[in-house]
Parts: C-alpha cells; structure tokens; sequence
C-alpha cells in the first residue's frame, strides 16, 4: 500500500476520507463547476480554440490532477496566461487552418507534459524557485495588461488591430468613437456585474449568473440582430480522442512555446499550492506535482485539450467553497460531462462580449498595485526587476518578458555572489565560539593566526576576488602572523576552479612564510580537497572541526608563538 501511495497520491487521502468531507467536496466541486464553465470558455476563446479545448482542460485534467497531485486544494486547469501564449504562438504556424491549430495546440500540451514529466523524474522540483517574487510580481502585471489589451476589442465593439500590445492600445485609442451601442452596453454592463458581485457576495458564483443573464437577455432581446456578436454553435458530446498530427520541424517550432508554458503552469501552480496550504499545514511534494501536471497535460494533449496548470483564481474559488480533499475536483467533472451532453447548445447564445468581460475580470486581480508599492520600500532593486518583466512583457511579450527579467534577477545575484565579502574572524570569552570581529569588537585575535571566512559559497566566477582579498588581509595583518585558517562552513561543494585557487593561495602564503589551513569543512568539500590533491589543508580529514576545534588541535600538536 505505501508503493502504491507513493506512486498515487489519491491513495494518501482517500482511505481515510471521513464522511463529513463529503458534503464540502460536493458544494466545493459545483461551486469551482459554476466557476469553470463561463471561464474555461473564455479561456478557449482568447487562445484562439474552440469552448470544448477550455472545458476539456477541467474535465480531464482535474481528474488526472485528483489522483496524482499532493495538494487537496489545487485546482487544474486553463489560465488567461497561457491561453494568451497559446494565442501568440499558434496562430502564425497555423495559417488560419482551424485544424490545424487545434493540433498544433495540443502538441503543445503532450510536449508541456513530457518536460514535466521529465522534470519529475530527475527531481528537479526546484525549479519552483526559478523566478524570483519580483518577476512573477512584475509578470502578473505586465500579463493582465496584455490580456485586457487584447479583450478590449470585443467588450467595446471596435474591430480588432495591431500586431503587439502598443500597436493594439494604440489601435484602439484610434478607432474608439467605432464602439458599437449595444455591444458597449453588454461588455460593460457584464463587467460591472461581476466586480460588484465579485466584491459584496464573493461567495455566490458570479461569473455564472452573469453568462446565465447575458444568454438569457441575448434571447429575450435578439442581441445578435442588433450587432452584438455571439459564442454560435457548440458541438455536443464529450471530447473524442484525437492525436495530434504534425511533423518534426513543428515540434521544435513549438518547443519554445511549450516550454514557456511549462514554466507558467508549474510556478503558478507551485505558488498557489503552497499558498493554500500553509493555512492548512499540508505538504505539497515538488516533484510529485511536476508529475502530475505532466500526466494532466498529457491526456489534455488526446482529448482535445490545451496546456493547462493549477491557476489561482480557481484555486481560491475550490478552497473558499470548502473543499476538503481533491473529491471537489471528481464533482467539478461530473458537472462538465452533464454540461457536455445535454446542456451545451445553450452557449450558442453567449455573447463574446461577456466572455471578455470575464477574462478582463478576472486578470484585473493580478494587477497587484500594493506589492509594486511595497517592494519600492523594501528593495529598489527588486522593484527594477519587477518593471523590466512587466515592461518586457508588455512590449516583447510574455515569454520574453519573464526571460529578460530572470536574466535580470540572475546578474543580480551574480554580481552580489562575485563581490563577496570576506571576514575576520575572533574568539568570543572561552575560546569556544568564533564570530565576525566587525561586528563583535570584543572578539580577540588568536595569537600567531589569522581566521577569515568567506561570506557565501565559492564559485567558480568569484574565486578569484575572493583570492585578492584574502590575500589583502594577510597582508594587513599584525607582525608574527605564522598561519591562516580559513573557515569553509560556507562551501558545501569544492569545484575544479575553487580547488586550483586554494593550491594558488597555498602557494602564495607559503613564500610569505604562513600556513593554509581549512576548518569546518563539509565531507564533501573535504571529498574534493582529496580528489585534488590538497589533503595537507586539513588538520583531519576524516573529521569536520570548527574553528575552535582546531586551532586545538593545532596547539596541541605544535605552539604557535604569540602575535607581537
């Protein structure tokens, strides 16, 4: 049972499901149904799909997620980013062919799951961690402004144009006075609807009453006779399986597109898990959930679906109704099935003007003025990182955007870890607890030694500043210096450049008459000091001692005669 646990989550929760989940799990799953169906669609329609590719994402894919994922409350499916990316990228490779597209599309999504897949396999679980808060902070709102750009069109009335978000705003500031009446009316009058609804009853599934009142006033009132453009026909039925059919040159074609959309699914998904769980003291397993949004958009790849991850806005929706376990997401595609089957030719009547409003409802949310404002105070550099993704978004696109902001975040981090600092330690009272002499004056010298630390790991980019300045503080040090002890607690692992630096100091410090000795080495720091030779800068390389320990050890076996 414990293998077939650790291979199926589902088997973690459900044998101890207690009965008074059950009524939770169903009103969350009919609440997160009423939430998913006019958004699924909306989503489809913005990624240039039909409504079933949006439906399929929650009706397959939370299945899947629901006995693979680790988090009871994560909710899978479509998101207004990647549809957007989905957007962008197809529609060039497929010409206007609508089945094409539709492959293309769910090519993406087998090659979104095997990247995951993939990831899952080698445990690269923490790649969560590869964009930093600012540049998703700055993403998100470079992201709800291209979405919103992109829907104007369709909540106003005015004919679509521009190839890139500014020639599109710039567009429509052009041709505004173009808005049709009706269609203006429908568009904001639904927006209205769902931020007032969204604000005074956010339990009440406000996107759904408001596509219930739009399709039903589009039939009372004959919308469509008045210029109001409708969703139109709907295939009914279940999602049929299909295989993408396309050829080797569009796979890589498509790679970028697929791995941008592996990267916003996974972090997205990653972000809202772990926010959701930390009120609830559960554990998301990193990897496994790598896994199961590769086995999700596997099967999204075969049933007519596109890539799709664990989005907030659903998720908070799942955990606000009450949901208790990942049953919720069963119930929710229980719902869509019915809705596929016999309920579909309903949304023939929707208007497009209601599905923009509720994809710029929905993306507004991201537009997150209070964290921009808060990262202003703590880190002006943070910020910057922020406005370059959100810039780079906005003018490059999203994909790019990210990229140049985490290109950003890494030279950053680069140019902090290249300019490390390097501090002298001294002895506290008792000679047991070394400290940093800047910041504990009281901390005395060793006689004849000097003891420094390096302050962060040694990497191959900064070994030799970090040489320079070590090599700087013993020749600032007082007269009747015989050995330098470096303290290693920093550096973990000892690479080929870290090493070929320690054999130069080594040999430095040696013509000017001290000693290299390492203290609190790592075992497999002290592993690769022996694979390259340098076995005589530890004191004991079968132990890890600290700085106390040995010097110690060093007086034991030799005195050191006191500093002048």
């Amino acid at each position: 049972m414990r293998r077939l646990a650790a291979a199926l989550p589902v088997f973690r929760w459900l044998p101890g499901y207690q009965r008074a989940w059950l009524l939770p799990d169903v009103l969350a799953g009919t609440t997160l149904a009423a939430y998913a169906v006019p958004n699924a669609v909306a989503y489809a329609l913005l990624a240039g799909l039909p409504p079933v590719a949006g439906l399929s994402g929650y009706l397959f894919g939370g299945l899947v997620y629901a006995a693979l994922g680790t988090s009871r409350r994560l909710s899978l499916g479509p998101t207004s980013a990647i549809s957007l990316v989905v957007a962008t990228s197809v529609a060039p490779l497929a010409a206007g062919d609508a089945h094409r597209y539709a492959a293309l599309a769910g090519t993406a999504a087998l090659l979104v799951g095997a990247l995951a897949l993939a990831a899952g396999a080698l445990r690269w679980g923490g790649i969560a961690h590869f964009l930093s808060q600012p540049v998703l902070t700055g993403y998100k709102f470079g992201a709800a402004l291209v979405i919103t750009v992109t829907q104007l069109p369709a909540l106003l009335g005015v004919p679509p144009g521009g190839h890139d978000t500014l020639s599109r705003a710039w567009h429509l500031l052009q041709h505004a006075r173009q808005a049709q009446p009706w269609v203006l009316a429908v568009g904001l009058g639904c927006l209205l609807l769902l931020e007032v609804g969204q604000r005074q009853w956010p339990r009440l599934p406000a996107g759904l009453l408001v596509v219930l009142a739009a399709t039903g006033a589009a039939v009372l009132w004959g919308l469509q006779a008045r210029g109001v453009p409708l969703v139109g026909p709907v295939p009914r039925g279940l999602p049929h399986l299909v295989l993408p059919a396309v050829d080797v040159q569009e796979v890589r074609q498509l790679f970028p597109l697929a791995l941008a959309c592996f990267l916003l699914a996974y972090l997205e998904g990653m972000a809202s898990a772990r926010a959701f769980a930390s009120s609830t003291e559960e554990k998301v397993d990193a990897n496994q959930e790598l896994l199961a949004l590769g086995a999700s958009n596997a099967v999204l790849a075969f049933t007519q679906g596109y890539p799709a991850g664990g989005g907030f806005s659903q998720t908070a929706v799942n955990s606000r109704a009450g949901a208790r376990t990942p049953l919720s997401l069963v119930v929710t595609s229980g719902w869509l099935a019915l809705l596929l089957l016999f309920l579909v030719g309903a949304f023939s009547w929707l208007p497009r003007a209601t599905l923009a409003a509720l994809v710029v409802a929905s993306v507004t949310r991201l537009l997150d003025v209070t964290e921009l404002v808060r990262l202003a105070r703590v880190s002006p550099s943070a910020l910057a990182v922020a406005a370059v993704a959100g810039v780079g978004v906005v003018y490059l696109g999203i994909l790019q955007g990210v990229l140049v902001a985490a290109l950003l975040s890494l030279a950053l981090i680069l140019r902090a870890e290249a300019s490390l600092g390097v501090s002298e330690l001294g002895a506290l009272e008792g000679a047991l607890q070394y400290a940093d002499r800047a910041r504990h004056p009281e901390a005395r010298r060793p006689p004849g030694t000097l003891v420094l630390r390096v302050d962060g790991p040694l990497l191959y980019f900064n070994t030799e500043s970090v040489e320079a300045r070590i090599l700087a503080a013993a020749a600032a040090a007082p007269p009747g210096l015989r050995r330098l002890l470096l303290d290693m607690s920093f550096t973990t692992d000892l690479d080929v450049s870290a090493g070929d630096m320690m054999r130069r100091l080594q040999s430095e410090l040696r013509a000017r008459g001290l000693e290299l000795l390492l203290a609190d080495v790592h075992h497999r720091a002290r592993v690769d000091l022996l694979r390259q030779g340098l076995a005589s800068l530890l004191v004991d390389a079968a132990a890890r001692l600290t700085v106390a320990e040995t010097l110690q050890l060093l007086d034991s076996r030799q005195p050191v005669a006191p500093a002048c």
